[in-house]
């Protein structure tokens, strides 16, 4: 903050066409938050009148003409925000659904609604969740009227476990009239459970339960 000098009165008056007034009163401000060197940057940045320009003497201007685009530093290399929306690709919204846990149906739905709001890249596939149940039927087999899974590691890394540790797993057989099923059970419960047998034929009998451990390789497991 400085003095309102005799120069920066006469580039008010010249610019504005209003006189700095009150300048004997001791109320009035006498001083200005501008430096006089400030000023020259001013020229460049609104348009002035040529008496503006004729103010700047040897004392007050004399750097008018050393005030170039050299004293400023641009970076020709930015690139503000583009403007492009990001769309996703078939591994992003695969995995977006598998984040959301989402069913075959709320799945399509979901895809769907993002392809009428322009949202997928090309070439995405809506339908594909119609069907991803046949992805993982070749993690199964079936052997003595059970269907079990002999690959429960490639099994959970298909539906997005990434690491197998056995120790984080407990199995859980439950059986009722017109069924008995077999699934892994996570015993933090981040993940959901995880069916590695079914039948319509067995009963949760002891001789029935002894051959589904040794079917599905529990020992292996434990």
């Amino acid at each position: 903050m400085q003095n309102i000098t005799e120069f920066v009165d006469r580039a008010y008056h010249a610019y504005f066409k209003v006189k700095l007034g009150d300048q004997d009163k001791s109320w009035a401000p006498h001083k200005n938050l501008l430096f006089d060197q400030s000023l020259i940057v001013v020229i460049y940045l609104v348009p002035i009148s040529i008496e503006f320009l004729g103010l700047y003497d040897d004392e007050d201007g004399a750097n008018l003409e050393e005030v170039n685009d050299h004293d400023y530093e641009y970076d020709v290399d930015f690139q503000g925000p583009s403007s492009e929306p990001s769309l996703f690709n078939q591994a992003e919204l695969n995995d977006l659904i598998r984040d959301l846990n989402l069913s075959k149906e709320s799945s399509e739905l979901l895809a769907s609604r993002l392809k009428e709001k322009i949202q997928l890249q090309q070439g995405t596939k809506v339908i594909l969740y119609r069907y991803r149940e046949q992805e993982l039927q070749q993690y199964f087999c079936e052997k003595n009227g059970l269907v079990f899974c002999p690959n429960v590691e490639g099994l959970l890394l298909a539906m997005g476990v990434p690491n197998y540790n056995p120790s984080d797993w407990r199995l859980f057989i439950d059986s009722s009239k017109r069924s008995l099923k077999c699934v892994l059970l996570h015993n933090g419960n981040i993940f959901d459970s995880i069916p590695i047998g079914y039948s319509v034929k067995l009963k949760e009998e002891y001789n029935n339960v002894k051959g589904i451990l040794e079917i599905i390789n529990y020992s292996a497991h434990d």
